[in-house]
């Protein structure tokens, strides 16, 4: 088994990208009604009052919505705020900390980012066909390539004349990673590239170095946390809104006794972050033990000399 706390990219990361801004920009001489939605810098605000002019969102923007993740980026609640914080623009939504959140760009996504120390690309929310990510030195000169990605690959296609006249064809795979060939240092970059013939679309990318913490043992289930619901009203009629779903694991791996505090303090670095926990052992690869979500809890059992098992429980962000 894997693990990896990402390494947070910003726009000043960004060398070069081909996702558009698909927002409308915030104008200081403009007038805004409740509900218009304008953008400044990488953030997308909503106006929370009529007659809104000259407020800057960067300064006037709070509200209910004002959560840990506006906080560390320097935002403070307000009391009467005239602008409420929607999220991040679409050319950064690849960035966030979520999952639910798409940048889109039709046919390919293309860009370059700078960071040192990755040595791994987790990709998850993709709709894509393909994949392929590029180390480049300073120069722009390739220093390693993944080559491309068939994301359809070794799917179960076609078994017999049935599937193929009337099977759906499968959906390519939607979360996976590339192990880069090499660390990046401080002047390396990554080109990371996804195509698809329709509109490609991807929830998160997430750059950093993996750990391998223990050996995936028997006893991991996974399964989904429901936020959909079920409403009843007072005549027995029943109201169904399908909301959304965030996957949940419960893992054991198998660790050396001398490894085991080790391991722990990384677990422990990992409380109240969001981070990737790959349960795949071995050569065969199951996206839906590939998950990005928040440490709940961990236990360590003592087994036999030199030998301990610890289990832990991780629910997806979304």
């Amino acid at each position: 088994m894997r693990a990896m706390k990402p390494v947070a990219i910003t726009s000043e990361d960004i060398v070069s990208t081909n996702i558009p801004i698909t927002e409308t920009i915030w104008s200081s001489t403009e007038t805004y009604a409740i509900g218009d939605q304008r953008y400044k810098g990488v953030f997308l605000y909503e106006s929370a009052k009529d007659g809104n002019i000259g407020k800057d969102p960067d300064l006037y923007a709070g509200g209910v919505n004002v959560n840990n993740d506006w906080l560390n980026a320097g935002f403070a609640p307000i009391a009467d705020p005239y602008w409420l914080i929607v999220g991040m623009i679409n050319r950064m939504k690849v960035w966030d900390g979520y999952l639910s959140t798409c940048s889109t760009n039709p046919l390919i996504i293309d860009q370059i980012i700078q960071k040192p120390y990755v040595g791994t690309l987790y990709f998850l929310g993709v709709v894509a066909s393909t994949a392929q990510a590029i180390v480049l030195d300073s120069l722009g000169t390739a220093l390693w390539d993944s080559g491309t990605l068939d994301l359809y690959y070794g799917l179960d296609l076609v078994d017999d004349y049935y599937d193929w006249f009337f099977s759906e064809p499968p959906d390519p795979r939607s979360k996976f990673s590339i192990e880069l060939g090499l660390i990046t240092g401080s002047s390396d970059k990554i080109r990371i590239l996804l195509s698809s013939p329709g509109t490609v679309s991807v929830g998160k990318i997430s750059p950093g170095s993996s750990k391998d913490i223990g050996r995936t043992q028997k006893g991991m289930d996974d399964g989904a946390l429901d936020f959909s619901k079920d409403i009843p009203d007072d005549f027995g009629d029943r109201y169904l809104k399908q909301g959304n779903y965030a996957p949940d694991i419960n893992a054991v791996i198998r660790v050396k006794t001398e490894e085991s505090d080790a391991i722990v303090n990384f677990l422990n670095s990992m409380r109240a972050t969001g981070g990737v926990y790959d349960l795949n052992q071995g050569p065969i690869s199951y996206q839906s033990y590939i998950i990005y979500g928040v440490l709940e809890e961990w236990r360590r059992t003592f087994v036999g000399i030199n030998d301990m098992i610890i289990k832990f429980r991780v629910t997806g962000l979304i």
